[in-house]
C-alpha cells in the first residue's frame, strides 16, 4: 500500500504504540493518537508534531465501550477515515496456566482482544467504504508459543491472532487488508514494570532472551505493514521459530522450553 495520509494508533502513549506513532509521523500526514493518560498523550502529541506531522489526540480507555464509540466518532468527524489503523495497546499480566488467575485473564482479554475488536468494528466499515486500507494488529510471539509464566497474556494474544484470521476472512474483497506483528521481548515500560513487580518470580523467558530496542522494532513493523505484509516478524530467529512451530510443533515447542529452562537456572 502507499503511504496513507491519515494513520490512527491506539496505545500511542507508551511502548510500541508510541514508537509506531513516531515512526509514522511525517510532513503531510495526520496521526491520530489514542491513549488514556493525559500527560503521556500530550508528550506523544509533541513528539509527532516535532516530526512534522499533524497530531490529533483522542483520550480513550479501550476497556470502555462508550469511550471507544466516542473516539471513533471523533476520528471520523475530525481527520476522517484512517488509511491505516494500528491497534498497539495492551497489558502484560503474568502467571501460570495452573492455577489460572481468571481475573487476570479476563482483564487481558478485555484490553488485548475486546478493545481491539470494538475499535475495528467502529472504523473498519468506514475504511472499506472509502476504498480500502490496512489494519495492523500488534500481537506477540507469545501468541504462537505460550512461554511459561505468562499464561493470561499468552492466551489473550493467541486469541488476538485467531481474531486476525477471522477478520481477514470477513474483510476479503473490501480492499481492507490485515497485518499482524509478532514481536518478541521489547524494551517498553510494560516489560520494565513486569521486571520490577515480578522480581525473583520473573518468568524464565524474560531472564533468557534479550529485549529489543523499541524504536528499531517499530521501524521494522511499520516498514513491513506499509509494504502490505500480513505476518510480520521483527527478527529472523522469530521467523524461523514460527516456521518450525508450523512444521514440527511438538519438537519445536519442546526444544525452546528445554533451552529456556536450562538458561534460566
Amino acid at each position: 500500500m502507499g503511504a496513507p495520509r491519515t494513520i490512527a494508533v491506539s496505545g500511542a502513549t507508551s511502548g510500541i504504540g508510541r514508537a509506531l506513532a513516531a515512526v509514522f509521523a511525517a510532513p503531510g500526514r495526520q496521526v491520530v493518537l489514542l491513549g488514556r493518560n493525559p500527560d503521556r498523550l500530550a508528550a506523544a502529541v509533541a513528539e509527532v508534531r516535532a516530526r512534522g506531522a499533524e497530531p490529533f489526540p483522542v483520550p480513550c480507555d479501550v476497556t470502555d465501550p462508550g469511550a471507544l464509540r466516542d473516539a471513533a466518532a471523533a476520528i471520523l468527524g475530525g481527520p476522517g477515515t484512517p488509511g491505516l489503523l494500528v491497534l498497539a495497546h495492551g497489558v502484560l499480566p503474568a502467571g501460570p496456566a495452573l492455577p489460572l488467575d481468571v481475573n487476570a485473564l479476563r482483564a487481558a482479554l478485555e484490553t488485548n482482544l475486546v478493545g481491539v475488536a470494538r475499535l475495528v468494528d467502529a472504523l473498519a466499515p468506514a475504511m472499506a467504504g472509502a476504498g480500502g486500507g490496512r489494519i495492523l494488529l500488534v500481537a506477540s510471539m507469545a501468541a504462537l508459543h505460550p512461554f511459561r509464566g505468562i499464561a493470561p497474556y499468552a492466551v489473550s494474544k493467541a486469541a488476538l491472532d485467531g481474531y486476525s484470521r477471522a477478520l481477514a476472512a470477513d474483510l476479503r474483497g473490501t480492499g481492507v487488508g490485515v497485518s499482524v506483528a509478532y514481536p518478541s521481548i521489547v524494551e517498553t515500560p510494560m516489560v520494565e514494570s513486569l521486571r520490577r513487580e515480578a522480581g525473583e518470580e520473573l518468568p524464565p523467558v524474560y531472564r533468557v532472551f534479550p529485549a529489543h530496542p523499541v524504536d528499531r522494532v517499530a521501524r521494522k513493523i511499520a516498514r513491513a505493514a506499509l509494504r502490505g505484509r500480513t505476518r510480520i516478524f521483527v527478527t529472523w530467529p522469530d521467523a524461523v521459530f514460527d516456521l518450525l512451530l508450523r512444521l514440527f510443533p511438538r519438537t519445536a515447542a519442546r526444544w525452546v522450553e528445554t533451552y529456556v529452562a536450562r538458561r534460566a537456572r
